[in-house]
């Protein structure tokens, strides 16, 4: 009975072992009228965007990874876009797709986020001499049933004009092309997602470097396991019931659009904690507790299995509670 039960709780949870949000990051060149813009997708969108069937052991064949990657070119055209400043849409063209990360002959699903596909695109402006351009993605429509953000940077004849700014369904962004660019609240480069399945709970976290320095107290440039580990476990504290979880580094990544950029301390990082759960996660308490002039507060968002919520983490609203309603699969007796 047990086994069935865990069986069946391993369905339920399956989508929270993914990502729990759609991630891409996007270069944007204009030189003159021509613009080009390089993408960086997860392997992960495309068993969300094209409904893909595993093998019955959660593992995808790199073939049919790679034929759904160009098809996935086509959804990139569609739902991410520019207007003019006479209101017309600016449209993209595919000028090329790079797989060569996809090797092997299958992935395991929880080895899908390790892997990326680069997609570049070509646009021509009406006017060389443009005042503002304003983004879109619409990647929700498409009905993934997951949200979906995009970290867009851009630069104009080889000046920078912005870095990692979030785009989402319900918020595009204007660019302007001159010193008129206003200062992006660094508040938005950070997005926190925690899943909490029936056997531990998943938190991924996307920040700029220099934070994450500050946050951990890491001095050099690079990346500690050790004390990142013992930064969350002392100030992001979760229990499952009465049981304090220890957190496990799943993954830690630059997140750049164009591979061969330097990171800088100004970049975005990817961290994918995980923090195991001998029991089923039945009455979760998660805490954030270090508040300073870097994290005043911050927004994530938290998915169970029964239900998604928004929660803002700050000295008033340290904690966020969440206890397992009853249902037919493991209900509390």
């Amino acid at each position: 009975m047990r086994q069935w039960l865990i069986g069946a709780l391993m369905l339920v949870s399956f989508a929270g072992w993914c990502h729990p949000v759609s991630l891409t990051w996007v270069n944007v060149r204009i030189n003159g009228d021509q613009i080009t813009a390089s993408f960086k997708v997860l392997a992960e969108d495309l068993i969300y965007f094209h409904h893909l069937e595993h093998d019955g052991a959660y593992n995808y064949a790199v073939d049919t990874l790679k034929s759904l990657a160009q098809k996935h070119s086509e959804i990139i055209e569609y739902y991410f876009f520019m207007i003019d400043e006479q209101g017309e849409r600016i449209a993209f063209s595919l000028a090329s797709v790079n797989t060569h990360e996809l090797t092997g002959s299958e992935i395991g699903v929880m080895d899908l986020m390790k892997y990326s596909i680069q997609y570049k695109l070509t646009a021509t402006l009406k006017d060389v001499n443009w005042e503002k351009l304003i983004f879109h993605q619409k990647f929700d429509d498409h009905k993934i049933g997951i949200p979906s953000v995009t970290f867009l940077s851009a630069y104009s004849n080889g000046d920078k004009l912005v870095a990692d700014v979030e785009l989402s369904p319900g918020q595009p962004f204007t660019l302007y092309s001159s010193n008129n660019q206003p200062e992006v609240n660094p508040s938005r480069l950070t997005s926190s997602y925690f899943s909490i399945t029936p056997f531990g709970i998943r938190h991924e976290l996307t920040l700029p470097y220099q934070e994450y320095q500050v946050l951990t107290g890491q001095a050099k440039q690079g990346f500690d396991e050790h004390q990142t580990l013992d930064y969350f476990n002392h100030y992001n504290p979760i229990v499952n019931g009465h049981t304090k979880l220890i957190p496990q580094l799943r993954g830690f990544r630059s997140l750049q659009a164009e591979i061969d950029e330097q990171p800088d301390p100004k970049s975005l990082i990817y961290l994918d904690l995980y923090y195991p759960s001998e029991d089923i996660t039945d009455q979760v308490i998660i805490t954030w507790s270090d508040y300073n002039w870097q994290w005043r507060w911050f927004e994530s968002t938290i998915l169970t299995i029964d239900s998604t919520y928004q929660h803002t983490f700050s000295r008033y609203q340290p904690v966020f509670f969440w206890e397992r309603k009853d249902f037919s699969l493991g209900a509390k007796k």
